[in-house]
């Protein structure tokens, strides 16, 4: 097995659990794993993180005075390697080729930020790099793993994609392969670089870690249900705006007060004071609790105690929208019923039949789906406030019965992490491999 470096813009990042998730699922599979970062943050590392922050290496911690071991191995390899040897000479004149090509940075500080990379790689003993997003981890891997004969691939994520995408074609066209998580994206990424292997792999949920317990209940379980008021569900993630949130907060308001539940805001965002003061517009204090960005430990252990976790991803005017977000699937790992749109409910991850589904950006919509759910759950709460397989209405457990065995078949990260291996293990350039979709 090969030891990968994985090439990340900042860390860490408390939004961007799928990127630890997928290194731990490859350490556990017996891959040895070096994360690199292009800037380290100031943010507090998450619980279960703490060893791959200890280990994790910064390309801007990198003094200019060490690489000067490095110029001269790529002035060796540059005169010696790439004279004798046809596949490396051609691997260092396409890094070349590309370091020039590119329009979003200029070249001087690619070099740079590339020769600082090939240092930590040699420095690590690393064979593969692999980047995340592709913005700058992407342009700087490429450019450091053609000058050193590396094989390089990079998964992107939506962002980079949909709302601010950086030379993606050129970087597309570069890289030995590319992971796209959704099959749009795949689909998309196919057309625009049709001699690159394109490997659909849909970011992986820890499904130990995020697992029902014995029993799931409302927040308060020893009270009985007795009106909608005493149900608790859950909006978990960014407060930005492909997530809909808004949205959520129209439709609650539009819900009569017999209907409506007590719903908490687990996250935090730039749309933060703007759905606060729409709360207070509608005034719905009562029923909506703003907690604020909240720990991986608090939502694999309050998570499964919701009675449903309300996930309303909506479409921006630009055509922006979420690519497959991972508290969707730890909701499914968790067997909590979940309320979604659409956008997420195309069969990919969820469909009508395991979730409860409305249109996206339609808040009337939101409201009427809602309120079925709420009807269904009172019906199960009527002799008991705790859900349970014996007590659940039978619609509501055949959908939450179907999500778990999506997620467990389908987006379980060492699953996922196996197949992902097989590209990095692969030596065979990876546009002559065949198999380069994986279907969920």
């Amino acid at each position: 097995m090969k030891k990968i470096a994985y090439l990340v813009p900042v860390f860490p990042v408390a939004s961007e659990t799928f990127i630890t998730t997928e290194i731990k699922a490859l350490q556990q599979q017996g891959y040895d794993v070096q994360l690199i970062c292009l800037e380290r943050s100031s943010q507090p590392c998450l619980q279960g993180d703490e060893a791959i922050l200890e280990q994790s290496l910064s390309v801007e911690e990198v003094p200019l005075n060490q690489l000067f071991s490095t110029t001269l191995w790529l002035i060796f390899k540059t005169f010696f390697s790439t004279l004798l040897i046809a596949k490396k000479r051609a691997s260092f004149i396409s890094g070349l080729r590309f370091l020039f090509a590119q329009q979003g940075v200029r070249p001087r500080s690619l070099f740079l930020q590339a020769l600082k990379i090939i240092h930590l790689v040699q420095q690590t003993g690393c064979q593969h790099i692999h980047a995340h997003f592709g913005w700058a981890p992407a342009g700087n891997g490429i450019v450091a793993a053609r000058l050193s004969g590396l094989r390089i691939s990079f998964t992107c994520h939506g962002s980079d994609v949909y709302k601010t995408p950086q030379d993606l074609q050129i970087k597309l066209q570069n890289a030995d392969f590319v992971v796209a998580v959704c099959k749009r994206m795949y689909e998309q990424f196919r057309q625009l670089a049709p001699n690159t292997a394109i490997v659909h792999l849909p970011c992986g949920v820890d499904t130990q870690l995020f697992s029902a317990g014995e029993e799931r209940s409302g927040q308060s379980s020893e009270a009985q249900a007795n009106s909608a008021a005493d149900l608790r569900f859950l909006f978990l993630g960014r407060l930005s705006e492909t997530k809909g949130v808004d949205y959520l907060i129209q439709s609650l308001a539009q819900l009569p007060e017999e209907k409506r539940v007590v719903i908490d805001i687990a996250g935090d965002g730039p749309m933060s004071q703007e759905l606060r003061a729409l709360t207070d517009q509608h005034q719905l204090g009562r029923w909506l609790n703003f907690i604020g960005r909240v720990e991986r430990r608090w939502v694999t252990e309050e998570l499964k105690h919701y009675h449903a976790v309300v996930l309303p991803f909506c479409k921006t005017a630009e055509g922006i929208m979420d690519t497959g977000p991972l508290t969707l699937k730890e909701a499914m790992a968790c067997q909590v019923p979940i309320v979604t749109t659409d956008i997420m409910a195309d069969g990919e991850i969820l469909d009508g039949a395991s979730a409860w589904v409305c249109r996206h950006n339609d808040a009337e919509d939101l409201a009427a789906t809602l309120s079925q759910l709420i009807d269904q759950l009172m019906q199960s709460n009527s002799e008991s406030s705790v859900i349970q397989s014996d007590s659940v209405h039978p619609s509501l457990q055949r959908r939450i019965d179907l999500a778990y065995r999506k997620v467990t078949n389908d987006f379980d990260a060492l699953l996922l992490a196996r197949r992902l291996g097989q590209w990095f293990d692969a030596e065979a350039p990876a546009s002559e491999r065949k198999e380069h979709h994986y279907g969920v």
